[in-house]
């Protein structure tokens, strides 16, 4: 079996695309490369996983879904559920949004394509254009596909860059039927076969959107490679050769009159599924071109430099340098630089440098007495002016610091720097908040979580319970009922607010249920805490009681924070189950912590 074979069978199963798929998690880490997860779109931390649900949420399914009369399983349940919206910057005030999809919706979809598995991986491996089709193998490192990419456009002097303008958010779902089927056949065929019922279990996943997929998860770009497959099919047919990542093409010719006929054929293919161009990244080059994304200077840094032979002090100005060095071609276009920090700061310290636990505490939390500044401190602050390398901030923590005395220093640092930056953090805060930028507000709040910054002087309880509305995304109030239960604040008041959020928002979505609505993520949360007693059961009966809510015959309370009473609610019944089921098993979404007492470092 090919390396591909083995690749392709361990991404087409539930586990794989549900514990790392839905959080686009890279399974395994490669030690010997410093562009490590150099293509990985990771956003979420840990703290939010699906290692538990994964093992679980097929069975489950399958429960709910058997018909007993038949003794078959019906899994194309193709109910409408809303997606989480999480934007991320992209460029300026420009942003990136994610959809992730509802869980159940999500774990109906994986289940097909699992089940459907040759109709993709057939058209993968017959595709020679493709250097998108690898996803995140560590077979297939940066330094391979390259080379894969350079074989492909051989021959011709000129490079011409096409780029296909918002394509996961354009992409017409109804259009890959049309691509896979053609069009005609498709609509004809409506509801039936493998590509029709694809594009459905897509709508169901954000709420019957027909514009757009889902993004931020493996199996929307697994998705999107089968469409662009078939888009390839269509010029390779024309005689034509060139190197697509995704959506984004280079075709490489010596005369004009190639290029013309290239680009008419993509125009043509674009106005027919509903497709655009994107013409401000349309880039003709001359050879030699000048490869703007070459890491080289910065992967051969430290052994340039003789790294491992040296003194720590020179160790320790020479990972400065490197951090300066990253910053300064992030800064010139070398784009994915500043992710490089990360993974070669773990590379040629933690899988390559043998350094013992001293060293590593004088090389990054060792102040200079003249700046009264450590190494950690200043890669914790490049962090936090690009939010998009918090993962990456907290994985190099995890695996330099692993001995608890040594990480309690180091987290001590992190909480300097917070009570230093204290009023400035406080006004991106509310910033971000205002102006709705999801990632910047989240990973203040996760870095408040995990490393236990006290916060009582900058926000009063009323400044928390003002952040809990509508507008936050499910995991940023997640982080906020914890920063909240962790300050021993009153549950009257914190009880009070989610209720009246949980109940605004079931009226958006009036005779569903409301796992199939707004803030589901958020709701199971809140079951699962009061189930485990963190929000204390005492506690919610009082809050019922004094607020007279009225009482249901065989389920208590009707009331948004009673479970019993709510999974009896709406018409979709089917995903009441699921979720019911997941919480009678006690299965957590978010880490509470060894002791369940939101402690973590």
């Amino acid at each position: 079996m090919s390396e591909l074979e083995n690749m392709y069978n361990e991404l087409f199963t539930p586990e794989y695309l549900i514990k790392y798929g839905y959080f686009s998690y890279r399974k395994n880490k490669d030690t010997n490369s410093n562009n490590d997860e150099y293509f990985n779109t990771e956003t979420f931390y840990k703290m939010f996983n699906l290692d538990v649900f994964s093992i679980h949420s097929i069975e489950i399914l399958e429960q709910i879904m058997a018909t007993k009369s038949q003794g078959t399983f019906d899994f194309m349940d193709k109910t409408w559920t809303e997606p989480i919206y999480f934007n991320i910057p992209k460029k300026g005030l420009i942003r990136r949004q994610y959809k992730l999809p509802n869980l159940y919706s999500y774990t109906v979809l994986v289940k097909f394509m699992c089940d459907n598995k040759d109709k993709f991986v057939n058209e993968f491996f017959d595709n020679k254009l493709s250097i998108s089709k690898y996803f995140d193998s560590p077979k297939y490192k940066y330094e391979t596909i390259e080379r894969i990419k350079s074989r492909l456009l051989q021959s011709g002097n000129k490079q011409l860059h096409l780029d296909l303008a918002n394509f996961y958010h354009t992409l017409y779902t109804h259009s890959i039927p049309w691509m896979i089927m053609g069009k005609e056949n498709a609509k004809s065929n409506r509801g039936k076969g493998f590509a029709n019922n694809l594009d459905s279990l897509i709508q169901a996943c954000q709420y019957g959107e027909t514009h757009g997929i889902p993004t931020g998860n493996v199996p929307s770009r697994i998705i999107a490679e089968l469409f662009m497959c078939y888009f390839d099919k269509a010029l390779e047919s024309k005689g034509f050769k060139y190197a697509r990542y995704v959506d984004d093409f280079t075709f490489v010719y010596s005369l004009e009159n190639e290029k013309e006929e290239f680009m008419e054929q993509v125009n043509l293919l674009c106005r027919e599924y509903n497709l655009y161009l994107n013409t401000e990244k349309t880039e003709i080059e001359d050879f030699p071109q000048n490869n703007q994304r070459s890491k080289s200077v910065i992967f051969n840094f430290f052994d340039s430099h003789n790294f491992t032979n040296i003194d720590l002090k020179k160790q320790r100005n020479l990972i400065y340098d490197y951090i300066d060095l990253c910053i300064t071609e992030e800064s010139i276009g070398n784009k994915g630089a500043l992710k490089i920090i990360f993974s070669g700061l773990l590379r040629n310290i933690i899988y390559k440098g043998n350094f013992t636990e001293k060293e590593i505490d004088d090389l990054f939390l060792f102040e200079e007495p003249r700046t009264l500044y450590s190494l950690l401190e200043k890669i914790l602050d490049v962090s936090i002016k690009s939010p998009g390398l918090t993962n990456k901030f907290m994985d190099l923590f995890e695996n330099l610091f692993t001995n608890s005395k040594l990480r309690t220093k180091a987290k001590k640092v992190v909480q300097k720097y917070f009570k230093e930056n204290q009023e400035s953090l406080k006004k991106k805060i509310l910033y971000s908040k205002k102006n709705n930028f999801s990632q910047e507000f989240y990973q203040i709040l996760l870095y408040i979580t995990q490393f236990d910054i006290n916060t009582s002087s900058v926000f009063r309880k009323k400044d928390i319970l003002s952040l809990i509305d509508n507008r936050v995304d499910d995991f940023s109030l997640c982080l906020l009922v914890v920063i909240y239960i962790k300050r021993k604040l009153s549950l009257k008041d914190l009880l009070h607010k989610i209720n009246e959020l949980l109940a605004e928002s079931n009226r958006l979505f009036k005779n569903r249920s409301r796992f199939s609505g707004k803030f589901w993520f958020f709701r199971y949360f809140i079951y699962y805490l009061i189930q485990n007693d963190i929000i204390k059961h005492s506690e919610v009966r009082k809050f019922h009681k004094n607020n007279n809510f009225p009482i249901s015959k065989k389920r208590g309370y009707k009331s948004e924070l009673n479970s019993k009473y709510i999974f009896r609610q709406g018409n979709q019944q089917n995903i009441n189950k699921f979720y019911e089921e997941l919480l009678s098993r006690n299965i957590s979404l978010v880490d509470c912590g060894e002791k369940q007492n939101f402690k973590y470092f």
